[in-house]
């Protein structure tokens, strides 16, 4: 026969297994999902804001930094900022 508390017992070891396992699943996720960048430094002297992406349409700004940080996969916006004359490839 079971008591009842030992139920309650192996049911919380239970859900403690599946949470940790879910910790460590996403935390494996974080680690893998880090994408390789490309960094463009805007001059001193210049003032390049940004551009409109050929695919997204959107308008790709610099940080405050001056700085613009693309994916490495995006051959779009890293052929516009190597022809633009105003930027530097970090």
């Amino acid at each position: 026969m079971v008591k009842k508390d030992e139920t309650k017992q192996e049911v919380s070891t239970k859900i403690d297994n599946d949470e940790t396992k879910q910790a460590t699943s996403t935390e494996e996720n974080k680690k893998s999902k880090k994408v390789e960048v490309v960094k463009y430094r805007v001059s001193k002297t210049k003032n390049f804001v940004g551009f409109v992406h050929p695919k997204t349409r959107k308008f790709v700004t610099a940080d405050l930094n001056k700085e613009f940080i693309i994916p490495k996969d995006d051959k779009e916006a890293i052929a516009i900022l190597e022809e633009a004359a105003d930027v530097n490839r970090i």
